[in-house]
């Protein structure tokens, strides 16, 4: 077998036909790699290590401290690692990247798909996975009896979905009632990310309102296989009224009996988890890699 070699491109030299290309026919796509994912998470200052002529891809985001550079994970990019076609190179090329991620950077912390070779310096994650093949009528049989009381007092309450595309108002919403203020720091991400998704077709932001205004407001983006629930927010009366309920069942009512994935994208808190099962939803193990110096 001939040995792999390795290459670390900046962003600006990467050939993005043939990065899109390895993301959409490997056996670990997600979305989050594709190019123009990664360019509105990043600002377009993501790198990768590509090996031989784009048989494996590992996408990467650098920063430094005090001139010393390290690995980070972007924002909204759950699952990300090592991407390739060939189930064979999976053991020697996540090799190949560890090898050089210990070499050249002070740390890596990002999240990896499951495909990736588990070894030390993993932390188990869940994310929650819910198969659209079936009618509705079978999905909805799944349903826990917590899940569908909710959904039945989101419809008692004179709540109205639909879908929107008032960008700057859904930003709003969610810097208004994101607890953690991670909205307001990726603010300009966001924009960039509805934006294209909105030129490319594939994502949709959907709103609960009355006759009072909106009180929850979700974003999903597709791809060829999956629905990824990205982003979403309620206010006191989309809480009370359990419209977050309302919206991803309408969702999944939408797709169902098509070969999608409705991916839940997470998640490790209690309650969410909880809810996601609660809607039949299976789990399903990625991995946090966190490599920081000195190495052992």
């Amino acid at each position: 077998m001939l040995k792999s070699k390795l290459k670390y491109l900046e962003r600006e030299e990467i050939d993005i036909d043939k990065w899109d290309d390895i993301i959409k026919k490997s056996l670990q796509s997600r979305i989050y790699a594709y190019s123009w994912y990664l360019d509105a998470m990043t600002d377009h200052k993501w790198a990768a290590l590509i090996i031989d002529d784009y048989v494996s891809v590992f996408p990467i985001l650098v920063k430094k401290i005090l001139s010393i550079p390290y690995v980070t994970h972007p924002y909204l990019c759950q699952q990300l690692g090592l991407f390739t076609t060939d189930p064979g190179y999976m053991d020697q090329h996540s090799n190949i990247v560890i090898k050089y991620l210990k070499s050249n950077f002070l740390k890596t912390e990002t999240t990896i798909n499951s495909h990736f070779k588990v070894g030390k310096n993993i932390d188990f994650r869940s994310n929650h996975v819910l198969g659209l093949d079936p009618k509705y009528t079978e999905i909805f049989k799944n349903y826990n009896r917590n899940t569908r009381r909710n959904i039945n007092k989101a419809n008692e309450g004179e709540l109205i979905l639909s879908n929107s595309k008032d960008v700057p108002s859904f930003i709003e919403f969610m810097k208004t009632h994101d607890e953690t203020d991670v909205v307001r720091r990726i603010e300009k991400n966001i924009l960039a990310l509805l934006e294209t998704s909105f030129d490319k077709g594939n994502g949709t932001l959907i709103i609960a309102e009355d006759k009072l205004g909106i009180h929850s407001t979700a974003f999903y983006i597709m791809d060829e296989h999956r629905i990824y629930f990205l982003l979403c927010a309620s206010d006191e009366i989309g809480k009370e009224r359990k419209a977050m309920f309302f919206i991803i069942d309408e969702i999944i009512r939408r797709y169902a009996g098509q070969k999608f994935i409705f991916d839940f994208t997470g998640s490790n808190m209690e309650n969410i988890a909880r809810r996601n099962a609660g809607f039949g939803a299976d789990t399903e193990i990625y991995y946090h890699l966190n490599l920081r110096w000195p190495f052992f």
